[in-house]
């Protein structure tokens, strides 16, 4: 039984170090690389035939769009035709420009041919360091990049557009726009886990993400700034009970005790969270506090070796 004991203690213990790492005081639910705000300016490469090109492609545009592709990608493609389209449209206001993707069926031989197929006009290039590191954040084809004038990525799309519609929806909204951006995270206001996070350019509107779900509590709104926006910020989903209250020790308020609760229990008695409903559902052995000690506990009710 003290072996036992002693495994699960130190399952938990490693379990809420592996958690301070791999989860920010940020909140967020996952470590996401940053590549709206990375400055790619400095890049230097050529394009597909050869010539020099580099940041200097970005001045004198409202805005850029880099769109990487493969040639083997029926999706790509596709985008290739509504990336001329753009190209065509905004004459002189935008620029695109394809990055290729290089493997042994997507060549610069084949990228040439399939723009001469269809007809497009924009420069294809080839990616050096700079650009390497911002395709590779995402393990996505595609992936389209909205750059301002200055070489700052605004906005990232990993995957595949709807229709040409939605590009042009985002040029239409980055067009004329200074290039600078707030970044609103949402939150649950309950539990204080990550949602979601947009960055939204000066004077423009938030889209709050569907809030979470709680068995016995009714989502009351948003609480925070999020139109209009002047300056990054937090918004918060907020609850009203509106029902039975919670087991003890189902932190995250989803009708269940699971180690996620445990960990969450963790995480605020290690002072890396805020969470409203950790203070009302996680003090496991009455003491008042919330420590690693109700975090074991937890982790024992979810292994159903205590009731």
């Amino acid at each position: 039984m003290k072996r036992l004991l002693s495994i699960i203690t130190a399952f938990a213990m490693a379990f809420a170090m592996v958690l301070s790492f791999a989860y920010p005081k940020a909140l967020n639910a996952v470590t996401l690389p940053e590549v709206v705000g990375m400055d790619i300016s400095a890049f230097s490469s050529q394009t597909i035939d050869g010539s020099p090109v580099n940041g200097r492609v970005f001045d004198g545009k409202d805005i850029t769009i880099l769109h990487y592709f493969a040639t083997w990608s029926a999706d790509c493609i596709r985008e290739i035709k509504y990336m001329q389209q753009a190209f065509e449209s905004y004459a002189g206001n935008i620029n695109v420009l394809g990055i290729l993707h290089q493997d042994g069926t997507s060549t610069p031989q084949k990228a040439m041919q399939l723009f001469d197929e269809y007809g497009i006009e924009y420069q294809c290039i080839l990616p050096d360091s700079v650009l390497t590191e911002l395709i590779t954040q995402y393990n996505f084809i595609p992936q389209t990049f909205f750059v301002s004038s200055r070489g700052i990525v605004l906005e990232h799309f990993p995957g595949t557009f709807t229709g040409y519609d939605s590009i042009e929806q985002r040029i239409e909204y980055w067009m004329g726009s200074s290039g600078q951006v707030y970044t609103i995270e949402f939150r649950d206001g309950l539990t204080g886990l990550y949602i979601s996070q947009q960055s939204v350019v000066v004077g423009g509107d938030a889209i709050p993400p569907d809030p979470p779900v709680h068995p016995g509590y009714t989502f009351d709104g948003w609480r925070g700034n999020y139109n209009n926006v002047s300056s990054s910020g937090v918004v918060l989903a907020m609850y009203q009970n509106s029902g039975a209250a919670p087991e003890l020790g189902d932190v995250d308020v989803d009708g269940r005790i699971t180690v996620t609760d445990a960990l969450i229990t963790a995480r605020f008695a290690l002072q890396l969270i805020e969470s409203p409903s950790t203070e009302l559902y996680g003090d496991m052995d009455d003491d008042g506090m919330i420590g690693i000690t109700d975090a074991l506990i937890i982790v024992r009710k979810a292994l159903q070796l205590i009731r």
